[in-house]
């Protein structure tokens, strides 16, 4: 998106643009460096700049944001309310609703964040 933006990376070697490009997408994740100035950003850059300092980092990390892991969880919840799906289906594994509180997977989709997903659920 930056690859030709004179304020970001457009007057670079194409080496130093893709080094850079890595950079400025890991960066907002953990630490929050740059190596260039984002206020010459397109808006479309930071827009999932923004995206990825909401999402941060993984589960073991110290990076901010609401970790990788639950972004993900989040996203599959989502998507068996959208195929009206009764459990939440990883791979072959699997969260039933007798281990989660009840009305949780509505609640989760309609962004009901105040009550989340009830602690007690587990991996069956």
């Amino acid at each position: 998106m930056e690859w030709t933006n004179a304020g970001t990376l457009g007057g670079l070697p194409v080496w130093d643009k893709l080094v850079t490009g890595v950079e400025a997408g890991v960066m907002p994740r953990t630490a929050g460096f740059n190596s260039f100035d984002w206020g010459s950003v397109r808006p479309e850059t930071l827009g999932l700049g923004t995206v990825l300092m909401f999402i941060g980092g993984g589960s073991a990390s110290t990076a901010g944001g609401i970790k990788v892991t639950t972004f993900l969880l989040l996203a599959y919840v989502i998507l068996a309310e959208v195929r009206g799906d009764p459990d939440v289906v990883v791979g072959k594994r699997s969260i039933g609703y007798a281990y989660a509180s009840p009305g949780t997977h509505h609640r989760v989709a309609r962004g009901d964040v105040r009550r989340g997903i009830d602690p007690r659920a587990c991996w069956r």
